[in-house]
């Protein structure tokens, strides 16, 4: 991660809000992806597979070249800037002793994580419901 912590709540907010603005949206892409059904002898549901297919690719195949994985491997930030988010993130480690299975035990006994598992199973599961049943 390039940022603290403290800031992944942020960011898992928009990439949730960005799946569900996709969903909001993918339907009347479809919509319009549909009507051109007998283009090239497909129909419209094959369009949609290959149209979005051939997004998902390019956008893969940018991705692979665009992202890179730690700061101190960029090219667009200057040294100093490298060592400043290098540092922030440094600064913002969690105590992490006891290893992994001490930290999972500690998540599956706190009631904590247990409300907020009912809390999201609440929203999801009627929310999936509605929108895949009715």
């Amino acid at each position: 991660m390039w940022y603290p912590k403290y800031m992944l709540q942020r960011r898992f907010a928009i990439f949730l809000g960005a799946g569900t603005s996709a969903g909001a949206f993918s339907g009347l892409l479809a919509y319009g992806i549909n009507f051109m059904n007998g283009v090239r002898g497909y129909q419209g549901w094959s369009w949609i597979f290959i149209l979005e297919g051939i997004a998902t690719v390019v956008i893969g195949f940018v991705a692979l070249f665009v992202m890179v994985d730690y700061p101190s491997t960029v090219t667009f930030l200057t040294p100093k800037e490298k060592q400043y988010i290098i540092q922030r993130r440094e600064f913002s480690e969690v105590d992490e002793r006891g290893g992994v299975a001490a930290q999972a035990r500690a998540a599956f006994t706190d009631w904590q994580v247990w409300a907020i598992c009912i809390v999201q199973m609440s929203i999801t599961v009627p929310l999936y419901g509605i929108t895949y049943f009715l």
